[in-house]
């Protein structure tokens, strides 16, 4: 029998340190994938941290995004719509609305606009936050008053509001008198009953093609006109309104093109000295010389008013006035030359330094120019009006209140600011002859000017028994049709002679 196999010492010595070393390499291996464990561990805590902060962060994100959102769509003193999402809203509305009535004519999409008059007054009653008030009740009543007619409401603008609902012309008529019921109710604030004066107008889908730009614009077009009333008023545009509407954008591109061919131009109406006829003075008034004609200045100013290009009309107005007056100063026969100022422009903080310039420019001689303002001007803001005057005639500029005996002024304004001239109202002229309280009022007028050495203008002067009178009650000047029309200056050349004689009216007086 064949005795096992001994390994030799040397073997057994080699086994054994192949056995040691892969064990020192087992537990390094394990030391290895342990570290490697505790850190893939850290790196997963790690990244659920990070994950966790990141969607914190989104968290935060799309609440600042949801919060800028509501601001964009929400105004915040009213809590109504904003304009600019009400506008989004309303054209999605009309799409809609154009789908689903393509065959029932009858219902239409309206869109109602509202804006509060004479506002400023209220802010100056009630403040600040009584005004803010006025006007959160208003978006109250509003919100309440368009909640059940499938609609939306929004403010358009610090005191213009809106909204839209679908609904026949005769039930809209409905709504609007139910409005302004609720428009029209008292609002109490600080203990003090308000009411808020307003205008509404309203357009629907039918005449504006379904298209929200054309339908705005409608609106306005018919809001332009019923916010001139002293009262509330609304109204719906129509078929005539649309070719008024039509009539006026026409209107306004003409405008805009006479403005850069500079095609407005000033007529002058003369303005006599009842006890002395060797000068007259003239008073500048917007022509605009169209189609073979000229379109009236009730039609057009409003307008350019509205464009926001009248400055720069009167402006061009202002300087070709001058220069064409200028010549006519310099030989005697004219004294003054009058031009009207419009309350914004008065208030305007480079009004008197842009004045200063166009008279330079022209050479005009600032002492024969006076600017008319109205009677109304001065119970906007005294304190500016003051400021402003006192400036005007430190120039020599001379200053007449226009429109004298129509306005709600106090006289003691009247007694404290430079003004040289009033002019008495037409409406009070014209009733002259036929009424002897006429008579006595403009009486009272002048000899209160007399004691506050002011001179009178009596205008709308039509008959000779007018300007006779007038002339024996003490106005200074008289000026009306009869003496003369406006006229261009070229009419007004040839026309000089005669009223510089004025002979048939010296004699008769």
């Amino acid at each position: 029998m064949t005795e096992p196999l001994i390994p030799s010492a040397e073997t057994l010595q080699a086994l054994q340190r192949r056995t040691e070393r892969e064990k020192s390499a087992r537990k390094v291996a394990e030391k290895l994938l342990e570290q490697k464990s505790l850190e893939l561990y850290s790196a997963n805590q790690a990244l659920q941290a990070a994950q966790a902060e990141l969607k914190s962060q989104i968290n935060v994100v799309e609440s600042e995004r949801d919060r800028i959102k509501q601001i964009a769509i929400t105004d915040s003193l009213t809590k109504l719509t904003t304009r600019s999402a009400f506008l989004e809203n309303l054209k999605a509305h009309l799409l809609g609305h154009a789908l689903s009535n393509a065959h029932h004519s009858e219902t239409e999409l309206w869109l109602v606009v509202i804006r509060l008059k004479k506002f400023k007054r209220v802010n100056e009653q009630l403040g600040q936050i009584g005004a803010d008030k006025v006007l959160q009740i208003t978006a109250q009543r509003l919100a309440q008053f368009v909640a059940d007619k499938q609609g939306e409401a929004a403010r358009f603008s610090g005191t213009e509001f809106a909204f839209y609902c679908p609904a026949t012309k005769p039930q809209l008529q409905t709504y609007l008198d139910q409005l302004s019921h609720c428009l029209s109710e008292t609002i109490a604030i600080n203990n003090r009953a308000y009411i808020v004066e307003f205008s509404i107008a309203a357009g629907g889908s039918k005449l504006t093609d379904n298209n929200a730009d054309t339908l705005r614009t409608a609106v306005d077009h018919v809001l332009s006109k019923v916010r001139r009333s002293d009262r509330n008023s609304l109204m719906i545009y129509d078929e005539v309104e649309r070719k008024g509407s039509r009539f006026r954008k026409q209107l306004e591109d003409e405008i805009r093109i006479s403005l850069v061919n500079q095609e407005f131009i000033p007529w002058f109406q003369p303005i006599l000295y009842s006890r002395d006829a060797r000068s007259i003075c003239l008073e500048a008034l917007a022509r605009w010389p169209k189609h073979g004609g000229v379109i009236r200045p009730d039609q057009f100013i409003p307008v350019a008013h509205d464009l926001g290009v009248w400055p720069e009309i009167d402006k061009q107005l202002f300087v070709t006035a001058c220069e064409q007056v200028k010549p006519l100063i310099d030989q005697g026969s004219v004294t003054d030359l009058s031009v009207n100022v419009s309350p914004l422009q008065l208030i305007m903080p480079d009004f008197i330094s842009g004045l200063k310039r166009l008279l330079a420019d022209t050479k005009f001689p600032a002492d024969h120019l006076i600017l008319e303002i109205t009677e109304d001007v001065l119970i906007e803001d005294v304190a500016t009006i003051h400021s402003q005057i006192q400036r005007l005639h430190a120039l020599g500029i001379k200053i007449a209140v226009d429109d004298f005996g129509t306005g709600y002024s106090n006289l003691k304004n009247l007694i404290d600011l430079p003004i040289d001239t009033v002019k008495i109202d037409r409406s009070l002229v014209m009733d002259i002859e036929r009424d002897n309280r006429a008579t006595m009022l403009i009486s009272t007028l002048v000899q209160w000017a007399r004691a506050i050495n002011v001179s009178v203008v009596a205008e709308g002067v039509e008959t000779e028994t007018q300007a006779i009178l007038l002339r024996a009650l003490g106005c200074n000047r008289l000026q009306g049709y009869y003496f003369g029309k406006a006229m261009s200056v070229k009419h007004l050349k040839r026309e000089l002679p005669r009223l510089l004689e004025a002979a048939e009216f010296r004699q008769r007086a």
